[in-house]
Protein backbone atom coordinates (compact mmCIF):
# COMPACT_ATOMS: atom_id res chain seq x y z
CA UNK A 1 0.00 0.00 0.00
CA UNK A 2 2.62 2.40 0.76
CA UNK A 3 4.14 1.74 -3.35
CA UNK A 4 1.12 3.68 -4.88
CA UNK A 5 0.72 6.32 -2.05
CA UNK A 6 4.39 6.87 -2.37
CA UNK A 7 3.61 7.21 -6.19
CA UNK A 8 0.19 9.30 -5.46
CA UNK A 9 2.48 11.80 -2.88
CA UNK A 10 5.14 12.26 -5.54
CA UNK A 11 3.09 13.65 -8.30
CA UNK A 12 4.12 17.08 -7.32
CA UNK A 13 7.66 16.30 -8.59
CA UNK A 14 8.65 15.91 -12.42
CA UNK A 15 8.86 12.74 -13.84
CA UNK A 16 11.86 11.73 -13.39
CA UNK A 17 12.31 12.26 -9.76
CA UNK A 18 8.53 11.16 -9.21
CA UNK A 19 9.61 7.84 -10.63
CA UNK A 20 12.63 7.54 -8.55
CA UNK A 21 10.71 8.06 -5.49
CA UNK A 22 8.65 5.40 -5.82
CA UNK A 23 11.89 3.52 -7.22
CA UNK A 24 13.35 3.36 -4.19
CA UNK A 25 10.38 2.63 -2.25
CA UNK A 26 10.14 -0.23 -3.93
CA UNK A 27 13.42 -1.30 -3.28
CA UNK A 28 13.68 -0.93 -0.04
CA UNK A 29 15.31 -3.55 1.70
CA UNK A 30 14.06 -2.34 5.14
CA UNK A 31 10.81 -1.92 4.18
CA UNK A 32 10.51 -5.08 2.21
CA UNK A 33 11.54 -6.54 5.34
CA UNK A 34 8.80 -4.85 7.59
CA UNK A 35 6.41 -5.64 5.29
CA UNK A 36 7.07 -9.20 5.16
CA UNK A 37 6.18 -8.94 9.15
CA UNK A 38 3.16 -9.12 11.01
CA UNK A 39 3.63 -6.26 13.12
CA UNK A 40 3.04 -2.59 13.05
CA UNK A 41 6.50 -1.40 11.54
CA UNK A 42 5.13 -1.17 8.29
CA UNK A 43 1.67 -0.27 8.72
CA UNK A 44 3.53 3.05 11.40
CA UNK A 45 4.95 4.00 7.90
CA UNK A 46 2.10 4.34 5.95
CA UNK A 47 0.01 5.65 8.49
CA UNK A 48 2.67 8.39 8.99
CA UNK A 49 3.11 9.01 5.05
CA UNK A 50 -0.22 8.97 4.59
CA UNK A 51 -0.78 11.47 7.36
CA UNK A 52 1.60 13.68 5.37
CA UNK A 53 -0.08 13.61 1.87
CA UNK A 54 -3.46 14.28 3.96
CA UNK A 55 -1.63 17.90 4.96
CA UNK A 56 -0.46 18.62 1.67
CA UNK A 57 -3.58 17.87 -0.05
CA UNK A 58 -5.08 20.38 2.26
CA UNK A 59 -2.80 22.81 1.72
CA UNK A 60 -2.47 22.76 -2.29
CA UNK A 61 -5.98 21.19 -2.79
CA UNK A 62 -8.20 22.44 -0.02
CA UNK A 63 -9.55 19.21 0.29
CA UNK A 64 -8.51 15.72 2.64
CA UNK A 65 -9.51 16.86 6.07
CA UNK A 66 -11.36 13.46 6.48
CA UNK A 67 -8.65 11.42 5.53
CA UNK A 68 -6.47 13.25 7.82
CA UNK A 69 -8.49 12.68 10.67
CA UNK A 70 -9.04 8.81 10.04
CA UNK A 71 -5.09 8.11 8.91
CA UNK A 72 -4.55 10.15 11.95
CA UNK A 73 -6.70 7.25 14.14
CA UNK A 74 -4.92 4.81 12.22
CA UNK A 75 -1.46 5.97 13.54
CA UNK A 76 -2.26 6.42 16.58
CA UNK A 77 -3.62 2.77 17.10
CA UNK A 78 -0.57 1.65 15.54
CA UNK A 79 2.26 2.49 17.65
CA UNK A 80 2.77 5.49 20.30
CA UNK A 81 5.67 6.28 18.05
CA UNK A 82 3.29 8.48 15.99
CA UNK A 83 2.45 10.63 18.79
CA UNK A 84 5.91 12.44 17.27
CA UNK A 85 4.14 12.44 13.66
CA UNK A 86 1.17 14.28 15.15
CA UNK A 87 3.71 16.75 17.15
CA UNK A 88 5.70 18.05 14.59
CA UNK A 89 3.36 17.44 11.72
CA UNK A 90 0.38 18.32 12.97
CA UNK A 91 1.58 21.05 15.15
CA UNK A 92 3.92 22.19 12.34
CA UNK A 93 0.94 22.13 10.35
CA UNK A 94 -1.21 23.85 12.63
CA UNK A 95 1.93 26.44 12.88
CA UNK A 96 2.28 26.90 8.95
CA UNK A 97 -1.69 27.55 8.53
CA UNK A 98 -1.96 30.32 11.61
CA UNK A 99 1.39 32.44 10.12
CA UNK A 100 1.79 31.92 6.45
CA UNK A 101 -1.23 34.33 4.81
CA UNK A 102 -1.43 32.02 1.71
CA UNK A 103 -2.57 28.87 3.92
CA UNK A 104 -4.75 30.22 5.87
CA UNK A 105 -7.95 29.17 4.66
CA UNK A 106 -6.68 25.85 5.25
CA UNK A 107 -7.07 26.07 8.66
CA UNK A 108 -10.87 24.80 8.82
CA UNK A 109 -10.26 22.17 7.58
CA UNK A 110 -6.67 21.04 9.25
CA UNK A 111 -7.93 21.65 12.76
CA UNK A 112 -11.38 20.09 11.95
CA UNK A 113 -9.11 16.57 10.69
CA UNK A 114 -7.20 17.07 13.64
CA UNK A 115 -9.83 16.82 16.02
CA UNK A 116 -11.87 14.07 14.32
CA UNK A 117 -8.56 11.79 14.79
CA UNK A 118 -8.23 12.95 18.51
CA UNK A 119 -11.86 12.20 18.65
CA UNK A 120 -11.29 8.38 17.66
CA UNK A 121 -7.97 7.88 19.41
CA UNK A 122 -9.57 9.27 22.63
CA UNK A 123 -11.07 5.94 24.10
CA UNK A 124 -7.65 3.78 23.12
CA UNK A 125 -5.67 6.52 25.23
CA UNK A 126 -7.81 7.38 28.67
CA UNK A 127 -8.55 3.56 28.70
CA UNK A 128 -6.48 0.75 27.61
CA UNK A 129 -2.80 2.87 26.81
CA UNK A 130 -2.30 3.34 30.05
CA UNK A 131 -2.63 -0.15 31.30
CA UNK A 132 -0.05 -0.76 28.67
CA UNK A 133 2.31 1.88 29.92
CA UNK A 134 1.86 0.41 33.74
CA UNK A 135 3.44 -3.24 32.67
CA UNK A 136 7.18 -1.76 33.41
CA UNK A 137 8.74 -3.45 31.15
CA UNK A 138 11.59 -1.72 28.82
CA UNK A 139 11.12 -1.23 25.45
CA UNK A 140 12.65 -3.54 22.81
CA UNK A 141 14.88 -0.92 21.89
CA UNK A 142 16.79 2.51 23.47
CA UNK A 143 19.48 3.49 21.89
CA UNK A 144 19.01 6.62 20.38
CA UNK A 145 22.67 7.59 20.14
CA UNK A 146 23.62 9.23 17.11
CA UNK A 147 25.35 6.64 15.64
CA UNK A 148 22.10 4.45 15.61
CA UNK A 149 20.30 7.24 14.31
CA UNK A 150 22.42 7.38 11.25
CA UNK A 151 22.45 3.68 11.45
CA UNK A 152 18.58 3.82 11.11
CA UNK A 153 18.84 6.27 7.96
CA UNK A 154 21.38 3.77 6.22
CA UNK A 155 18.68 0.97 6.87
CA UNK A 156 16.03 3.16 5.28
CA UNK A 157 16.78 2.05 1.74
CA UNK A 158 20.16 0.39 1.74
CA UNK A 159 19.12 -2.27 4.99
CA UNK A 160 21.01 -5.55 5.22
CA UNK A 161 24.25 -4.32 3.12
CA UNK A 162 26.46 -5.84 6.40
CA UNK A 163 24.92 -9.18 6.02
CA UNK A 164 23.41 -10.64 3.45
CA UNK A 165 24.94 -8.59 0.65
CA UNK A 166 28.10 -8.64 1.81
CA UNK A 167 30.00 -8.86 -1.33
CA UNK A 168 28.53 -5.18 -2.32
CA UNK A 169 28.79 -3.41 0.89
CA UNK A 170 30.75 -0.56 -0.09
CA UNK A 171 28.05 0.03 -2.86
CA UNK A 172 25.22 0.12 -0.01
CA UNK A 173 26.97 2.65 1.90
CA UNK A 174 28.28 4.75 -0.66
CA UNK A 175 24.36 4.49 -1.92
CA UNK A 176 23.11 5.39 1.71
CA UNK A 177 25.52 8.26 2.32
CA UNK A 178 24.40 9.78 -1.17
CA UNK A 179 20.78 9.25 -0.13
CA UNK A 180 21.50 11.49 2.62
CA UNK A 181 23.77 14.19 1.45
CA UNK A 182 20.89 14.81 -1.62
CA UNK A 183 17.90 14.35 0.67
CA UNK A 184 20.21 17.60 2.90
CA UNK A 185 20.63 18.81 -0.30
CA UNK A 186 16.54 19.22 -1.48
CA UNK A 187 15.97 20.29 2.01
CA UNK A 188 18.33 23.14 1.71
CA UNK A 189 16.90 24.00 -1.47
CA UNK A 190 13.10 23.51 -0.26
CA UNK A 191 13.73 25.81 2.51
CA UNK A 192 15.01 28.37 0.34
CA UNK A 193 12.38 28.58 -2.00
CA UNK A 194 10.15 32.01 -2.53
CA UNK A 195 7.23 30.41 -2.90
CA UNK A 196 5.28 30.23 0.36
CA UNK A 197 3.52 27.46 -0.41
CA UNK A 198 6.79 25.36 -1.95
CA UNK A 199 8.22 26.49 1.13
CA UNK A 200 5.35 25.18 3.34
CA UNK A 201 5.86 21.95 1.59
CA UNK A 202 9.42 21.37 2.11
CA UNK A 203 9.06 22.43 5.88
CA UNK A 204 6.90 19.51 6.25
CA UNK A 205 9.19 17.05 4.31
CA UNK A 206 12.04 18.34 6.44
CA UNK A 207 9.76 17.15 9.37
CA UNK A 208 8.82 14.05 7.89
CA UNK A 209 12.49 13.28 7.22
CA UNK A 210 14.81 14.40 9.49
CA UNK A 211 12.61 16.34 12.64
CA UNK A 212 10.38 13.07 13.37
CA UNK A 213 13.67 10.17 14.00
CA UNK A 214 15.41 13.36 15.29
CA UNK A 215 12.67 13.70 18.24
CA UNK A 216 12.47 10.26 18.91
CA UNK A 217 16.28 9.50 19.56
CA UNK A 218 16.20 12.86 21.91
CA UNK A 219 13.11 11.43 23.70
CA UNK A 220 15.19 8.37 24.35
CA UNK A 221 17.72 10.23 26.19
CA UNK A 222 15.39 11.71 28.40
CA UNK A 223 13.29 8.37 29.17
CA UNK A 224 14.34 5.23 29.36
CA UNK A 225 10.82 3.75 29.12
CA UNK A 226 10.86 5.47 25.23
CA UNK A 227 11.75 3.04 22.83
CA UNK A 228 14.10 3.68 19.90
CA UNK A 229 15.64 1.55 17.50
CA UNK A 230 16.15 1.62 13.77
CA UNK A 231 12.43 0.49 12.64
CA UNK A 232 11.09 3.11 14.59
CA UNK A 233 12.96 5.44 11.27
CA UNK A 234 10.68 3.53 8.98
CA UNK A 235 7.90 6.44 8.81
CA UNK A 236 10.79 8.82 7.00
CA UNK A 237 11.09 6.63 3.90
CA UNK A 238 8.99 8.44 1.60
CA UNK A 239 9.77 11.99 2.35
CA UNK A 240 13.31 11.34 2.75
CA UNK A 241 13.29 9.88 -0.41
CA UNK A 242 11.24 12.88 -2.12
CA UNK A 243 13.82 15.07 -0.66
CA UNK A 244 16.93 13.15 -2.42
CA UNK A 245 15.52 12.99 -5.79
CA UNK A 246 13.88 16.16 -5.83
CA UNK A 247 17.64 17.75 -5.52
CA UNK A 248 18.35 16.31 -9.21
CA UNK A 249 15.80 18.24 -10.44
CA UNK A 250 16.33 21.83 -9.22
CA UNK A 251 18.01 24.18 -11.74
CA UNK A 252 20.96 26.24 -9.95
CA UNK A 253 24.81 25.40 -9.33
CA UNK A 254 25.78 21.78 -9.29
CA UNK A 255 22.28 20.47 -10.48
CA UNK A 256 23.79 18.00 -13.42
CA UNK A 257 26.12 16.19 -10.41
CA UNK A 258 22.81 16.33 -8.02
CA UNK A 259 21.55 14.76 -11.02
CA UNK A 260 24.17 11.91 -11.82
CA UNK A 261 23.81 11.35 -7.77
CA UNK A 262 20.73 10.53 -7.90
CA UNK A 263 20.89 8.17 -10.71
CA UNK A 264 23.22 6.31 -8.94
CA UNK A 265 21.99 6.11 -5.56
CA UNK A 266 18.78 4.52 -7.51
CA UNK A 267 21.63 1.88 -9.62
CA UNK A 268 22.96 1.20 -6.49
CA UNK A 269 19.88 0.58 -4.42
CA UNK A 270 18.51 -2.29 -7.51
CA UNK A 271 22.37 -3.52 -6.86
CA UNK A 272 21.49 -4.29 -3.20
CA UNK A 273 18.48 -5.37 -4.13
CA UNK A 274 19.32 -8.41 -6.54
CA UNK A 275 21.82 -8.57 -3.94
CA UNK A 276 19.65 -9.39 -1.30
CA UNK A 277 16.93 -11.22 -3.77
CA UNK A 278 19.69 -13.83 -4.88
CA UNK A 279 21.03 -14.60 -1.06
CA UNK A 280 19.60 -18.05 0.30
CA UNK A 281 19.85 -16.32 4.04
CA UNK A 282 20.70 -18.06 7.05
CA UNK A 283 17.40 -19.02 8.69
CA UNK A 284 15.69 -22.67 8.65
CA UNK A 285 12.32 -21.99 9.51
CA UNK A 286 11.02 -24.99 8.05
CA UNK A 287 13.77 -26.62 9.61
CA UNK A 288 13.03 -25.09 13.12
CA UNK A 289 9.10 -25.90 12.87
CA UNK A 290 9.54 -29.47 12.00
CA UNK A 291 12.20 -29.76 14.68
CA UNK A 292 9.56 -28.49 17.06
CA UNK A 293 6.57 -30.36 16.02
CA UNK A 294 8.67 -33.65 16.06
CA UNK A 295 9.94 -32.94 19.99
CA UNK A 296 6.67 -31.57 20.64
CA UNK A 297 5.11 -33.41 23.72
CA UNK A 298 1.89 -33.00 25.80
CA UNK A 299 1.52 -30.11 28.57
Amino acid sequence: ALVPLAWRCARRLPARARLLTTFLVVVSSLHVELSSDARMYSLLALASTAFLAQVLDIFEEGRGGLGLGLWMAVGLHTHYHFLYVLLLLGGGALALAWFEPVLRPARARLAGGLALGLLLALPWYLLVFPGQLGHGLAPGGSDGSAQRLLEGYKNLVFWNVSVSAQRVRWIGLAGSGLLLLLAAGGAWLALGTRDPLQRARGALLVLAAFGIPALAALVTQLSPRAGFEWRYVSGALVALCWLATEAGTRAGAWSRARALGAAAMAAAALVISLANLTDPGEEDYRGAVATLLAEARPG
